[in-house]
């Protein structure tokens, strides 16, 4: 289990997406991130994470946070192909 309260932050800090490569012991470029929530990709992003975004419906807009997902997807079954 990875948990905020390790580092005492919340999302969308990425100091809280950096304890997933902190724990596993591996690159944060080699970990995959998948949410439907803009915000929680441009914080993985952030970080350093691939992130994919989960675009439910095509007239959802993506956030203008300054991160942008690596790949976008409209359901979780897409993701396959770009992994």
């Amino acid at each position: 289990m990875i948990s905020v309260d390790d580092v005492k932050v919340f999302k969308p800090s990425p100091r809280v997406y950096g304890l997933a490569a902190a724990r596993l012991a591996v690159p944060v470029g080699d970990i995959g991130f998948v949410s439907s929530n803009g915000w929680d990709v441009a914080g993985a992003t952030s970080a350093g994470l691939t992130a994919f975004w989960i675009q439910r419906s095509a007239s959802e807009p993506a956030e203008e946070l300054g991160y942008q997902a690596a790949h976008v997807v409209h359901a979780i079954t897409d993701l396959p192909a770009h992994i």
